[in-house]
């Protein structure tokens, strides 16, 4: 997240991928790599990581975000951040998973 707040979008995607591949990764790497991708234009990319995100933690929005980093006091790096989440096709809200009747 430090090169992302640096705004160094391209040491950001590669430490974001490799986190990617660690045994037991956060969904947190892809969220970061989504952002990366998305801050770089590389759109495509940034939407597969995006729904490789969205596949793993199907709540995870842009608000749940906005929750989790509230650790985040500058309002325009966590701007940029939910920014680049969007880009990268995540909704600001997540979607209620139905529940079998």
């Amino acid at each position: 997240m430090a090169h992302l707040f640096r705004g160094e979008f391209e040491a950001a995607a590669e430490w974001a991928e490799r986190s990617t591949h660690l045994p037991n990764a956060q969904y947190w790497s892809l969220a970061n790599l989504a952002v990366a991708l998305a801050h770089l234009g590389r759109r495509a990319e940034s939407v597969a990581a995006g729904a490789q995100l969205l596949q793993r933690r199907p709540d995870f929005s842009c608000r749940f975000a906005r929750l989790h980093l509230s650790y985040i006091r500058d309002p325009e790096r966590l701007e940029a951040y939910i920014k680049g989440l969007r880009m990268a096709g995540i909704p600001d809200t997540s979607t209620p998973i139905p529940m079998d009747s």
